[in-house]
């Protein structure tokens, strides 16, 4: 099971879907390796999606926060 906050609705029409989605399970011991392979490069790529997210609006609030200072 996803935990809760694992899938947000980015519009109304997603409901449905996300919904479904949330109560689908999986066996990961069941999945071949190669599967495996490419689900853990996925959420490695997600990772560093979202590393490069939080970083990129640390660095803009530093600037920010620098730009308000020299006011």
């Amino acid at each position: 099971m996803l935990p809760d906050g694992a899938l947000t609705i980015e519009t109304e029409a997603d409901r449905p879907t996300v919904s479904a989605l949330k109560g689908i399970r999986l066996n990961l011991v069941a999945l071949l390796n190669e599967l495996l392979y490419l689900l853990q490069d996925g959420v490695i790529t997600e990772l560093q999606t979202r590393e490069q997210r939080t970083l990129q609006i640390i660095i803009e609030k530093k600037v920010n926060n620098t730009q308000m200072a020299l006011q």
